[in-house]
């Protein structure tokens, strides 16, 4: 399988804030009527995060989405993307 590699950086960002939120999988699905397969599948970048989604995810997480796009951009720069 060939991952498109912002899926994965976002996917594992989004990751990084449930588990500091002390979230489950089941949890995030519940709050958006998704299972808990698809938020694995969003957060492993199996998955790419629909555009509507990405901007719930966002406001629910009390993320900055300028910010957010930011540090993305930049990792990807880091990894030579």
């Amino acid at each position: 399988m060939n991952l498109n590699e912002y899926d994965v950086l976002i996917g594992a960002r989004f990751r990084e804030e449930r588990i500091k939120r002390k979230m489950s999988l089941a949890d995030v699905g519940n709050r958006f009527n998704v299972s808990r397969q698809s938020i694995f599948k969003y957060e492993k970048g199996q998955r790419g995060i629909p555009l509507e989604m990405f901007f719930k995810m966002l406001e629910f997480y009390d993320l900055n989405p300028n910010q957010f796009v930011k540090e993305i951009i930049a990792e990807a720069e880091k990894r030579g993307l």
